[in-house]
């Protein structure tokens, strides 16, 4: 008889039991906005994700985990001192820099004017 609990049988079991748990987390509490719930979420499925597979992957999973969760954490840290300096949150620059990009055009208004169509109800 051919051995039922391998490695990838218990990784995907477990998926489906994080799936589960995440659906009743979402009817409870709704989607996770919180910085720390997201990255909680992310790194259990990271972890989950990666049962059974070679050391060398596993490696490389923590430093790509440990990287998004310093980006997580050092832009809640940096929009922390932004607004304890009184700087606003920056919605213009984005714009600005996509026109600087697109040479004078908006990409967004660009990409619109093209796909809208008054026949079409979308």
């Amino acid at each position: 008889m051919k051995n039922v609990l391998t490695a990838k049988n218990a990784r995907c079991f477990l998926l489906a039991l994080y799936c589960c748990a995440f659906l009743y987390s979402f009817a409870q509490n709704g989607l996770p906005v919180a910085r720390m719930a997201v990255l909680g979420w992310v790194s259990a499925a990271f972890i989950i994700g990666n049962i059974g597979k070679p050391q060398r992957k596993q490696l490389q999973m923590i430093g790509d985990l440990t990287f998004y969760a310093c980006m997580w954490l050092s832009y809640d840290f940096s929009r922390g001192i932004a607004d304890s300096f009184g700087f606003p949150m920056q919605v213009e620059l984005p714009r600005n820099i996509d026109k600087i990009l697109f040479f004078g055009n908006d990409p967004n208004i660009w990409i619109q004017d093209r796909l809208w169509n008054k026949n079409i109800q979308w």
